[in-house]
């Protein structure tokens, strides 16, 4: 069991990296779907890029997180201003149709629903980050392979 959980674990990138792919050819017209893209072409090129810098897409994941929650407590500052709610549709802080609906009468504010997608990449990022950090030697790594 332990050998088939690590060889799982091991080779997650080529999930990860699949995810990228249909996710970021979905609308190229926004940052999120490009920046998945130049993360799954430079992933592509090299497993060893991908090992050494897999923490720059938790990061971009998380920037985009963050704005998301963000735009979701804050979005009424901005509904008079139609380029900057163009600006926030591009930077993906919010998809047409699925706007903050929270009534500024009551004290619900915290309306966003998460993008699962966005958690779900977190999640195997950090399953690979374990991998990383917990198999570093080669030799051990190709005695567990």
């Amino acid at each position: 069991m332990y050998k088939v959980s690590f060889y799982f674990l091991k080779n997650i990138q080529s999930l990860i990296l699949l995810c990228l792919f249909v996710y970021g050819s979905d609308n190229l017209n926004h940052l999120r779907n490009l920046g998945f893209m130049v993360f799954f072409v430079a992933y592509t090129a090299s497993e060893d890029l991908y090992r050494k810098t897999c923490k720059c897409l938790v990061v971009f994941l998380s920037v985009f997180i963050f704005g998301q929650y963000y735009y979701s407590l804050a979005y009424r500052r901005y509904e008079n201003d139609q380029s900057l709610l163009n600006r926030f549709e591009w930077l993906s802080f919010y998809t047409k149709g699925f706007e903050p609906n929270w009534d500024s009468n009551t004290p619900l504010y915290f309306r966003h629903t998460p993008y699962v997608f966005d958690w779900v990449v977190l999640m195997l990022m950090y399953s690979l980050n374990f991998i990383n950090v917990l198999f570093i030697d080669k030799a051990k790594s190709k005695e567990l392979n």
